[in-house]
């Protein structure tokens, strides 16, 4: 089970790419990658809920975020947004965010076993923001105006955070997140990270 849920983590950045190229991001593949940290099979006795706001890749932006945690790791689920556009096209002032989700899990006991401050993790979901390729059309009495909004652009980043207080209780949490974003071609981006786990 652990091997098939890793081969599908993996294949992630893959599916992205072809998705992109195609401009169709079906509801399968994004069950499978939301449901992939909770498959895991758990190895620790005693694990809890969490949940906790913030900025970075644990909130997929500005966000929140739930998960399940043991002493020596966190498996969570985000949702955030990453970018807002604003335009304005004569009587129309459009707002728009660029809002996602994603999912992660961050280990303690890669570094030193006896420490669980220094936490090493995989995050797949939103890494950033883009225009969007087609503008919206807005209705109004006696007038169509086209404007371009913003849309979250998906991808897999490698997670370094540091927890303040250990994985395990609540605290704040500092991090940094190198990613790869997949929106017509693959870019990089980097996610600075400062958040609190309330539980």
């Amino acid at each position: 089970m652990k091997q098939c849920v890793e081969t599908m983590i993996l294949s992630v950045p893959h599916l992205l790419s072809i998705a992109g190229k195609k401009g169709v991001f079906t509801k399968w593949i994004w069950s499978g990658i939301i449901a992939a940290p909770f498959l895991f099979q758990q190895a620790h006795a005693e694990e809890k809920f969490s949940f906790g706001a913030g900025i970075g890749a644990m909130y997929s932006g500005l966000g929140i975020n739930i998960g399940l945690k043991t002493d020596r790791q966190l498996k969570y689920l985000s949702l955030g947004c990453l970018g807002y556009s604003r335009t304005r096209a004569g009587d129309v002032d459009e707002r728009d965010l660029a809002c996602g989700a994603g999912v992660g899990i961050i280990r303690t006991d890669l570094f030193a076993a006896e420490n669980n401050k220094h936490g090493l993790g995989l995050y797949i979901g939103a890494v950033g923001s883009a225009n969007e390729n087609d503008p919206k059309v807005i209705y109004r009495p006696g007038s169509m105006t086209s404007v371009y909004g913003v849309k979250p652009v998906y991808g897999v980043g490698v997670s370094y955070v540091y927890f303040w207080n250990g994985i395990f209780d609540r605290g704040l949490n500092l991090g940094i997140t190198p990613a790869i974003g997949f929106d017509s071609g693959a870019r990089g981006s980097l996610l600075l990270q400062i958040g609190y786990q309330f539980r």
